[in-house]
């Protein structure tokens, strides 16, 4: 989660760190710019940007994870266990 005084950090310096250590999802949530982007590393070892489907971005690592972002920009955010239950945990 994107902090105003980590925004350089998180979006860049993180970013290139997470990649070159081989961390298979990098996911950046900045509330300030209501934004939400994931990466996954390629077979490369390069991240490539997880594509936004429908609304929700889905996770290549966890099967059956996704978040739409739309969740967390909600003026009342929504029920966790009506998430839990989106998600088919519930």
């Amino acid at each position: 989660i994107v902090s105003p005084e980590s925004v350089a950090r998180d979006w860049r310096e993180k970013y290139l760190e997470y990649e070159a250590a081989g961390v298979r999802e990098y996911w950046v949530v900045d509330p300030m710019a209501e934004r939400v982007e994931a990466y996954a590393l390629s077979d490369e070892q390069r991240y490539t940007l997880l594509p936004e489907k429908e609304g929700r971005i889905e996770s290549r690592l966890l099967p059956g994870f996704f978040l739409q972002p739309a969740w967390l920009w909600q003026e009342t955010l929504p029920n966790p266990l009506e998430i839990l239950k989106t998600l088919g945990v519930l």
